[in-house]
């Protein structure tokens, strides 16, 4: 599904090269194109060209809006059986740790390990394996494409991806100090609600 919407996905916008040489401009119809008119027995007309390049353009926008529906909705139901099997695992795992373990760390904090670090791990395998890999093999495809059009192009398009990488690693350590923050903040949270909340009964019976 990732190769399928990735490679529809850089399709889209050769219709539009079709349209801005053939229809607008006076460059002779491509191959492709040539062969699309043949098959349903039409001329190159301008009518005709606009027509086919127009519902081309719908049909490849369609089969990759749908694509990347299924695609999105395989890997949410991927990623939240990875989930609930971990937070599983976890909650296994920490009634089997010894009764140290437990008057070390707050009930809180152990809370937090199951219901909010299993699901960080999905974002983890999200963030740094599948979007990534999704946006990579998009852009691959992108670029031979663009240099099938336009190599001029297609070198200055390039060259800019090395700025915006420095960029995003720029920004990117004060963003991982300040989430590390946050998650020490929330076990915090969480330690103190539920310290509170179990002493509630304890509270009201001594009045």
């Amino acid at each position: 599904l990732t190769v399928t919407a990735s490679a529809l996905a850089a399709l889209q916008p050769w219709p539009l090269a079709w349209l801005a040489d053939c229809v607008l401009g006076s460059n002779p119809p491509p191959a492709p194109l040539r062969a699309i008119l043949e098959a349903f027995s039409l001329g190159s007309t301008s009518a005709s060209l606009l027509s086919v390049i127009v519902l081309g353009g719908l049909v490849l926008f369609a089969l990759n809006g749908g694509l990347e529906t299924g695609l999105t909705w395989a890997w949410t139901m991927g990623g939240r059986r990875m989930v609930y099997s971990l937070a599983e695992y976890l909650f296994a795992r920490l009634q089997r740790r010894s009764l140290l373990f437990h008057s070390r760390n707050p009930v809180g904090d152990t809370m937090g390990r199951v219901s909010t670090d299993s699901w960080a791990v999905y974002q983890v395998v999200d963030g740094l394996f599948f979007a990534p890999g999704h946006a990579l093999l998009t852009m691959a495809v992108m670029i031979f494409l663009m240099s099938q059009l336009d190599r001029t192009l297609t070198l200055l398009s390039v060259g800019i991806a090395p700025f915006m990488v420095g960029v995003s690693f720029l920004v990117g350590k004060p963003l991982r100090a300040a989430a590390r923050l946050k998650r020490e903040i929330e076990s915090r949270i969480q330690s103190h609600i539920q310290q509170t909340l179990t002493g509630v009964p304890v509270v009201q019976a001594f009045v």
